[in-house]
Order: structure tokens, then C-alpha cells, then sequence
């Protein structure tokens, strides 16, 4: 969610920096004079199942989505989680809001679902078939993309009113989007695959990641045309300062999966994976260490809007907060 536009009137609304959710968009750090240290602490989603994906655009509104169709929302930056009526029972992969009104959300069999109110009432959109939508990104209310099995890429210029599906010259599964701008987007998933676009998906260049076939990158995030992450099984964490023509290796210390990877400038980052695994550089990824998530539960998307505000969702309904 990189327009201009919308980047002032979400500083303006979150008074302390812009946003990322899950796989996605850039920030700006704030500073703080506290010397209380920050913390990962849990926050009461009132589900015992699986969410799968976070969105936050301020430090108090946010959007979290899962299995069995459940979409929560909160005002007041978690401490209370309520529900809303996504009119769908399918397993929801991906939740993405561009303002506090503007929102998708996409899962199994094809759902597409949109908002325009916040998430009071989701409207049907079409595109999907019977495929598995893993993750859907939009740069701004109108230009947009879904990716899913079986290589699936589908883009919107109205806001989802109508989905193309693109070429990506692949068959295998995609499962997260980064877009950038509403012309460049990364896209990454199975057997290591790594794509690009500049054309707003009129071409999509496969890229190679280098690390092979037999792994699957869950997640790929851009902090500025040039530089990003990718991260998957195997504690796989792979970086790229060319925009994606050339990758090289980082060493987390793990080699447990990892589903997402999220950067507030070219230092500093989390990535979050299985057994409640938190990982935090401030040097651009050439050092990982380890923050107490106090779960053993997989984690599986976050979301930041700034230095001192983010949160980290899971299996078992798990909600964690990073704060003071």
C-alpha cells in the first residue's frame, strides 16, 4: 500500500507511522523515550481455531481472519476482539484493508469477499473459481491482486468489481503478494518460486530465489524497490538489494518453517514461524535472535504500524501484541 496518497492519511490516523499486514506494505519508525522494555503479550480472540491473517492501518483499528469464515475487528488495538459476520464458512487465508473502510478478504473455494463500511457487511466478488486463494494485496482501493493454487494470479482495477487472471507461466502454488506500487508486485510460493511484475501483472519475470525446488517460500515482503525478504521451510530466509534479480542466503539459527516476514526499514524486522517462533534484526537479517512469544503455537501472519506497535496471529486463535 504504497501510494502517496493514502501513505499521509494513514500517518495522520495512526499519529505514530503507517502500516504492514501479514506479507505486505511499508513503514515509517517513530521514536520513543520510555525505558520500559517491549514485549510480546497475548490478546483474547475468543476462538479456539486457527486465524491465519492479520491487518492492522493504525495502532487501534485492525482486522484478523481464519478458519470457518471468522473475521475479527478491533478498535481499540486488541484489547477487545470482536466479531463480524463474514457471510462465508470457507477457511479465509487473507485479510487486506486500505483505509479504515476498504477491505477483502479471500480464502477456499474461490471466496472473495469485500467491504466498504469496515467490515459490517461484505459484499460477494467473483473471479476465484473453485481455486484456494491464499493471500490478496491492494496498493489502493481500486488496483489490486489475489494469488492462489495452481499459479493462480488474478488483478483488479475497480476495486474487485471485476478479476483478470494474469499469466504467471507457473502451475504451482502461490502463496503470498507484495505489491509495491500499483505496476510492481513480488509473488512467491511453492518449489521455491519467486515472480515479478512491473507492468501491473501484464508480465510476470520468474526470478530465481536459489533455494531449490523441493522448498516453498510462504512469504516475501519489499521495503523499497530494491530490497526484500523472502521467507519459508526449513528456516529458509533469503534477501535480495536488487529487487529480486540476484537473492542471497541469511542465517536465522532455525529450522523451523516460517510463514512471514515483515521489515519497517532495510534493518529492522520479525519473522514469525512454527512452535511460536519470533525472530527480530535490527541489521537488515545479518543477525536473527529470538523474542518470547510465551506460545508454542505456529504463528502465521503480522502486522506492524511502527517501532512499538505490532501483533503476530496463529493456530488456537492465538493473538499476541508488541508493545510497551
Amino acid at each position: 500500500m504504497r501510494n502517496s496518497a493514502w501513505f499521509l492519511l494513514a500517518f495522520i490516523l495512526s499519529l505514530s507511522g503507517l502500516f504492514v499486514c501479514g506479507c505486505h506494505e511499508a513503514l515509517v519508525p517513530t521514536s520513543t523515550t520510555t525505558t520500559t522494555l517491549l514485549t510480546w503479550r497475548p490478546q483474547t480472540s475468543g476462538l479456539l481455531t486457527a486465524l491465519n491473517d492479520v491487518c492492522f492501518i493504525n495502532i487501534v483499528e485492525g482486522w484478523a481472519a481464519g478458519v470457518d469464515g471468522k473475521v475479527l475487528k478491533t478498535t481499540d488495538g486488541g484489547s477487545v476482539w470482536s466479531a463480524l459476520s463474514s457471510k462465508t464458512t470457507e477457511q479465509l487465508e487473507a485479510v487486506d484493508f486500505v483505509d479504515p473502510n476498504n477491505g477483502w478478504i479471500v480464502g477456499f473455494s474461490g471466496t472473495i469477499r469485500r467491504t466498504t463500511d469496515g467490515g459490517v457487511t461484505w459484499s460477494v466478488q467473483t473471479g476465484g473459481g473453485n481455486s484456494i486463494l491464499y493471500d490478496v494485496n491492494f496498493a489502493d482501493e481500486d488496483n489490486g491482486w489475489i494469488v492462489g493454487s495452481a499459479g493462480l494470479i488474478l488483478h483488479t482495477t475497480d476495486g474487485g468489481a471485476n478479476w483478470q487472471a494474469q499469466s504467471s507461466g507457473v502451475s504451482t502454488g502461490l502463496y503470498c503478494i507484495d505489491v509495491f506500487s500499483e505496476w510492481v508486485a513480488w509473488a512467491s510460493g511453492n518449489n521455491g518460486t519467486m515472480l515479478k511484475t512491473t507492468d501491473k501483472g501484464a508480465h510476470w519475470i520468474d526470478q530465481s530465489s536459489g533455494t531449490g525446488t523441493a522448498n516453498y517460500l510462504e512469504a516475501v515482503y519489499f521495503v523499497n524497490s530494491s530490497t526484500g525478504w523472502a521467507v519459508g521451510v526449513n528456516g529458509e530466509v533469503i534477501q535480495s538489494v536488487t529487487g529480486g534479480d540476484l537473492w542471497a542466503f541469511q542465517l536465522p539459527g532455525t529450522s523451523q518453517t516460517l510463514h512471514d516476514v515483515v521489515f519497517l526499514n532495510a534493518s529492522t524486522g520479525w519473522i514469525v514461524g512454527d512452535r511460536g517462533l519470533i525472530l527480530h534484526t535490527t541489521d537488515g537479517g545479518g543477525v536473527w535472535s529470538a523474542q518470547a512469544s510465551g506460545t508454542t503455537n505456529y504463528l502465521e501472519s503480522l502486522s506492524f504500524v511502527n517501532m512499538t506497535h505490532g501483533w503476530a496471529v496463529g493456530a488456537g486463535g492465538t493473538i499476541l501484541k508488541y508493545s510497551y
